[in-house]
């Protein structure tokens, strides 16, 4: 099941308050190319899918250690059983091709 056009709400949700926010916006744009242009083709894998693979331990990474969150209780629980569900990869695929798409543009 895929909800407005993304694996599941909660990964949509990330990517909305990602791209509704402007600096958030901007850093995973900077972040997304910064990988892109040390990405390399190897291992069975494209120089698009290394930087999206990297991306999306950046963002997960981001977001799990975020300090908002509690160190425990049921608050840190629903919100690490939330985060399970978002698809880094998916959201960081969005970014890398974005990326891609600007260089094939200049």
């Amino acid at each position: 099941m895929t909800y407005n056009g993304w694996t599941n709400f909660q990964t949509w949700n990330v990517a909305q308050w990602l791209d509704k926010e402007e600096s958030s916006q901007l850093v995973c744009q900077e972040t997304a190319q910064e990988v892109y242009d040390v990405a390399e083709e190897g291992g069975g894998f494209t120089r698009i899918e290394k930087a999206t693979f990297a991306l999306a331990e950046n963002l997960k990474e981001l977001f799990e250690s975020d300090e908002r969150i509690p160190e425990s209780g049921w608050m840190t629980d629903a919100v690490n059983a939330y985060l399970s569900e978002v698809n880094w990869h998916e959201i960081a695929r969005h970014y890398v091709q974005n990326v891609v798409q600007e260089q094939t543009e200049d």
